[in-house]
């Protein structure tokens, strides 16, 4: 031919790749941002297990997000308070918005080592909340 055909990936059938330019953009600018691996798949509209696979896959594709992933946790303003999180399915749990501030903190933990301590304080408390 010319010399100037167009270079495609052979195809072997089955379900099209979810990894479009447009979903790797997405994923480096969130983490760039300061964005988890989890908020970065809300934002690609993807699962975190399809982005950890293809990070596996892509050594590559891998490098750049640990990078982005590095350049975003370097900002000063970089958001850990988005606290999204992926559970042992793969999942993405949204931040449940629970705030407290410290004092109240710090209360709940002696309440919780009380109550893991003391048997008897336990099963009142769990008398209060079967009732």
């Amino acid at each position: 031919m010319n010399g100037d055909k167009e270079i495609t990936k052979r195809s072997f059938g089955g379900r099209p790749s979810v990894f479009t330019s447009n979903v790797r953009t997405v994923i480096f600018e969130s983490l760039r941002a300061g964005k988890s691996y989890a908020g970065a798949c809300i934002a690609a509209g993807i699962s975190p297990v399809s982005l950890f696979r293809h990070r596996g896959a892509h050594k590559h594709f891998d490098k750049r997000v640990r990078e982005a992933r590095a350049e975003g946790k370097a900002k000063p303003n970089a958001a850990p308070g988005h606290a999204t999180m992926i559970d042992s399915w793969g999942n993405v749990v949204p931040n449940t918005e629970v705030v407290c501030d410290e004092a109240q903190r710090q209360g709940l933990i002696k309440l919780r080592d009380r109550m893991l301590k003391d048997p008897e304080y336990r099963a009142r408390c769990d008398a209060i909340l079967e009732a």
